[in-house]
């Protein structure tokens, strides 16, 4: 009889135990990869209206799959995290309380603000439907608000999913509320004011409708009065009543290829022929840590003619030669650029974005379906200019500008008179303005009335108790000469929009973001 060798007899077998213990390394850095939350489940009823767990970190930078609206795929690789939720209401309660609805909260602290979590709510059994998920647009808290009576009566059966965009290693926590509205109040009947008096109403969308307004921005169509808005990854039409005294009517009117994901939305309307633009920013972000610079140039772009009712796809990816914080404006061509045709109704459209300290604008000669090759606008070392810029708008003389925030020291805008193809850095100049560069994140804005006078709206960076921080400047000759200044009372502008709804001060629109 063969004997065995002493590594093949007793209680030692070496191939045995290295296998065993790479088994165990495997079994280890997958539980680390795919965690519970705790608890791990809880149910939601009229007994138990608040459900809160807590979950993470998560260990692993992002999730691959992560989509806004879902699926998501869960496993090793693309970390993810389900809670299991039981909704129970019987049918008695959903008849009682037919505006009442589910609010889904994750929340998480991040000194560092690189964390970005999704979240859904997915049937349990997954199957692939997700009944309903979050903005999953970058904000902090996430949340969503689902209908009770679109759940139904009796137990159902979901899981609370959350996955990272973007993860820094940072806990999270989930809070799951029974949301029940409270008894309408009656819009009171404003005085009417005298007949040269501006008169203001403010109009909210309803529960569940533009709830996520990272960076809004507004258009307006001359010809059917309707405004066009964009919160996060929702495109909402308003129509706006007769009278300041009845609410208006929001409608989300969101195309398909703009409501997927984004890093920067940015809404245009060209009121001279009604067609307004949606872009929704699809940089790749930068991995968790010091690093903010961002890779890749898609941006998903769409424009409709009826305000929301068809969606034309524009070009993907405009060549503009730069990652972040995207505009898209329009206008007609100048004299000598004689461009104009029935497939662009005579504008030109121009897409502007920056690359760290430097800026490149586009022009598009077929109404936005495509874009020309990319021309840099200002660089620091040339021009003195950093980010961040604003808007670009166009004058009826076909004069594009962009503003920018410091160039040299001083807030300047950027000037082109021959379509896009050169541009001139001009500082904004005038008495009571001040030339302190602000803070970086703050951006000017300007907005062009139909005899050509250009606004410009800033914000200085003094100091809270220096008096007014910001106004609107208004000039009308060029170079740029101030002729007034008219201050606002604004204190904590991070962005800004002028839209002219008419050619006169009293129609301007004037959009902060006081996030």
């Amino acid at each position: 009889m063969k004997k065995k060798s002493a590594s093949e007899s007793g209680s030692f077998n070496p191939r045995l135990f290295f296998a065993f213990t790479l088994c165990f390394i495997a079994l280890v850095l997958g539980v680390a990869m795919i965690a519970a939350p705790s608890p791990t489940s809880g149910t939601l009823s009229p007994a138990n209206p608040t459900v809160t767990y807590t979950g993470g970190p998560f260990l692993i930078a992002t999730n691959a799959s992560d989509n806004a609206s879902g699926p998501v795929t869960c496993d090793a690789t693309n970390p993810c995290e389900d809670f299991g939720l039981t909704i129970d209401f019987p049918q008695s309660y959903i008849n009682a309380h037919p505006s009442d609805s589910v609010k889904i909260e994750v929340s998480w602290s991040d000194p560092s603000g690189g964390q970005d979590l999704d979240t859904w709510l997915v049937n349990n059994p997954d199957t692939g439907t997700y009944p309903a998920h979050a903005a999953n647009g970058g904000d902090n808290p996430e949340m969503m608000n689902v209908p009770l009576a679109n759940i139904g009566a009796g137990p159902h059966q979901f899981f609370v999913r959350v996955a990272p965009f973007i993860s820094t290693g940072q806990n999270y926590t989930t809070r799951i509320t029974l949301v029940s509205p409270a008894a309408p109040t009656p819009t009171p009947v404003p005085t009417p004011p005298p007949a040269t008096s501006p008169r203001y109403y403010n109009y909210a969308p309803g529960p569940g409708i533009g709830e996520t307004a990272g960076e809004p921005s507004i258009g307006y169509n001359l010809t059917t009065h309707k405004g066009m808005y964009i919160s996060g990854l929702q495109t909402l039409r308003i129509t706006f009543p007769e009278t300041g005294a009845c609410a208006a009517v929001w409608e989300d009117v969101s195309y398909l290829v703009t409501k997927t994901r984004s890093l920067d939305p940015i809404l245009f309307t060209d009121q001279r022929i009604g067609r307004t633009f949606v872009s929704q920013l699809d940089s790749v972000p930068p991995p968790a840590g010091p690093s903010l610079v961002f890779a890749g140039l898609n941006s998903f772009m769409a424009y409709t003619d009826d305000d929301g009712a068809t969606w034309t796809p524009a070009q993907i990816n405009p060549p503009d030669g730069s990652y972040d914080h995207q505009t898209v404006g329009a206008g007609p061509y100048p004299v000598l650029l004689p461009l104009g045709n029935p497939l662009n109704k005579g504008e030109a459209v121009y897409y502007c974005s920056q690359a760290g300290v430097t800026a490149f604008c586009s022009r598009s000669d077929d109404g936005g379906l495509n874009f020309n090759r990319s021309t840099p606008i200002y660089n620091a070392v040339t021009d003195g200019c950093g980010g961040i810029h604003g808007h670009v708008k166009v004058a009826p003389d076909g004069t594009v500008y962009v503003p920018n925030r410091g160039c040299s020291g001083v807030q300047s805008v950027v000037v082109s008179d021959n379509g896009g193809t050169t541009w001139t850095v001009r500082p904004v100049q005038g008495p009571g303005f001040s030339a302190a560069p602000p803070p970086v994140i703050l951006d000017p804005s300007i907005a062009i009335a139909s005899d050509g006078t250009v606004y410009f709206s800033w914000v200085s960076g003094a100091a809270a108790d220096a008096g007014p921080l910001e106004g609107f400047l208004r000039y009308a000759d060029d170079p740029l000469v101030s002729t007034d200044i008219v201050h606002s009372p604004y204190s904590c502008i991070v962005d800004s929009d002028l839209t002219m709804a008419q050619g006169n001060f009293a129609k301007v629109f004037g959009w902060y973001d006081n996030e």
